[in-house]
């Protein structure tokens, strides 16, 4: 019997959840379109992926993309819903982050459930704008 502190090999290793109370507010671009679904209980909801920017907290080295999943209820989740691939949306919510071990590697996903989701305004450069 093992318990949630046991490492787990293998294609059949279990994920471990860690749910600590870390607020997040992120901006990213939508790696695709958000996909709006229907829980079994008939309530909407809305996944998505995006991309953030992070430049190391000491300004030294390369600025990394973390890729976020992203998941809305109720009014975020209509929001989230009309953001198409690409654009670039704030994203406020619960950071969870789940754990698993694949083949020998170790894997970590970070999911946002989101509170608010806002997308940004999209701007269009016209020939007469100036550079």
């Amino acid at each position: 019997m093992s318990d949630d502190t046991t490492p787990q090999t293998g294609a059949d290793a279990k994920p471990r959840h860690f749910t600590p109370n870390v607020q997040l507010a992120a901006y990213g671009r939508l790696t695709r379109d958000p996909e709006a679904k229907t829980s079994q209980q008939g309530h909407p909801y809305t996944r998505a992926r995006i991309a953030c920017n992070v430049t190391p907290a000491n300004r030294e080295g390369d600025e990394q993309t973390w890729f976020l999943d992203v998941v809305a209820f109720r009014h975020p989740a209509a929001a989230l819903a009309k953001c198409r691939q690409g654009q670039g949306v704030h994203v406020m919510g619960t950071l969870n982050m789940q754990e698993r071990t694949s083949n020998g590697r170790q894997y970590q996903n970070f999911t946002v459930t989101a509170d608010a989701v806002m997308a940004a305004a999209a701007t269009r450069r016209t020939d007469d704008a100036a550079p």
